[in-house]
């Protein structure tokens, strides 16, 4: 409903007449309707039931009066499946946000709640799946803004606003979630820097490489944009898959976009020549993907530190 203002002045239009009062009458009338009212809770009530009544409206609203809006203030918390009962009634109350009946602890005790009613249902607009935060963290199926578990002090870049979900997370495609590679925390035989190259030592555990060659290396990364594993002081993050910084062990000049690298000394990736490609072909870390001329990467300003890109393959 649209309403224009009138300003009246003495002696002067508009009028005041039948029409004019019949106009304000259902101005009245139709904000009656579309505004809230307030329930109260009355005895018998608890969080399965919650007996509530409505002192100006006493019958079930129909036709034009729907969609009804009340509120009131539930002095227990729901229960699963709860219900309203008003007017004589039993009414189911569903989330809005998912349509289906609302979870326990939804409808907080103490906390006002507002119910939308549709003539079979109470619709409930004040908790819903759009992002819920926990009150408590590690709460299941609650967001929150602490993680349930501790982060690594080495953890570089530091997260900013992080936020955790209690649950199995379930997603048919995800973007931007990413910078440049896929990581896993491995356990490491002490702190190794973000670049440096490391091997597995065949115990579930890596040390940084001190020659070429070694079986099993794998690349330090700090620029991934998704990391699984057990984090912990002593694990680092490697790359598994996608593009990461190494520290090359020979003259940056000599590597070409495409070149093959294995493990190096001190932590590096070293060029391989074309026989050892053939004769060791599961040695091969990834290929050069480019050579930086710029001093940090991102809008986090990772240093790039003369570092390099490798595709790991």
């Amino acid at each position: 409903m649209k309403y224009t203002k009138k300003t009246f002045v003495n002696k002067s239009q508009p009028p005041l007449n039948a029409a004019y009062f019949n106009g304000v009458e259902a101005a009245i009338e139709w904000l009656c309707k579309r505004s809230a009212e307030k329930a109260t809770e009355g005895t018998g009530s608890n969080g399965t039931t919650y007996v509530v009544s409505i002192a100006n409206t006493t019958t079930v609203p129909t036709g034009d009066e729907l969609p009804f809006m009340l509120q009131f203030t539930p002095t227990a918390t729901n229960n699963a499946g709860c219900k309203v009962n008003i007017w004589g009634n039993n009414y189911p109350v569903y989330d809005i946000s998912t349509g289906k009946a609302i979870t326990v602890g939804e409808m907080k005790a103490a906390v006002p709640a507002s119910l939308v009613f549709d003539g079979s249902r109470m619709w409930y607009s004040g908790g819903g799946r759009y992002l819920k935060y926990g009150l408590i963290k590690g709460t299941a199926g609650q967001w929150d803004t602490e993680f349930p578990i501790s982060l690594p002090d080495t953890l570089s870049p530091a997260l900013s606003n992080p936020i955790a979900y209690n649950g199995d997370l379930y997603a048919s495609r995800v973007f931007q979630g990413v910078w440049n590679d896929y990581a896993e925390y491995r356990q490491a035989d002490g702190d190794i820097e973000a670049g440096r190259v490391v091997v597995e030592m065949g115990n579930d555990t890596v040390r940084q490489s001190v020659g070429r060659l070694e079986p099993g290396a794998m690349i330090v990364s700090d620029t991934f944009g998704v990391a699984m594993g057990d984090w912990t002081q002593q694990a680092v993050p490697v790359c598994v898959s996608g593009r990461v910084l190494a520290y090359p062990g020979d003259p940056i000049y000599s590597y070409n976009v495409g070149d093959p690298v294995c493990s190096g000394y001190n932590g590096t990736v070293s060029k391989m020549s074309r026989e050892e490609v053939r004769e060791y072909p599961e040695r091969i870390i990834g290929t050069v993907s480019s050579i930086p001329t710029y001093d940090s990467w991102s809008d986090k300003d990772i240093p790039v530190n003369g570092r390099i890109w490798i595709k790991v393959r």
